[in-house]
């Protein structure tokens, strides 16, 4: 099936109309290295590791339900990547869980 048929859903979507795929990758770019900038300070590693969940846990959900497990012949690679991010920053969560509360309080 080509690419053009599988995805024709996003085709009209407005995102595609304003923003070009290298710009999307840069996005996508961006918010990776805020998100691991995040996890690498100590009082922040817990607002950084809850982001990387939920962008992983939007990774995992458009494998499962839109993309498959393997894109473009990767062998899942992508796949299992996203599921060991996903993992990492749930262990990340279980471990900083005493400081939940006190993520309400943060100020920049």
């Amino acid at each position: 099936m080509s690419e053009e048929l599988k995805y024709w859903y996003l085709r009209d979507h407005k995102l595609f109309w304003t923003l070009c795929m290298s710009q999307i990758k840069q996005l996508c770019i961006i918010v990776g290295y805020k998100k691991a900038i995040l996890i690498l300070i100590p009082c922040t590693t817990l607002l950084g590791a809850l982001l990387g969940l939920g962008t992983m846990a939007g990774a995992l959900f458009s494998h499962i339900l839109f993309l498959g497990i393997e894109v473009k012949n990767d062998g899942g690679t992508l796949f299992i990547l996203a599921i060991i991010t996903f993992l990492c920053c749930l262990l990340l969560i279980y471990n900083q869980k005493s400081k939940i509360p006190d993520l309400f309080k943060f100020k920049l």
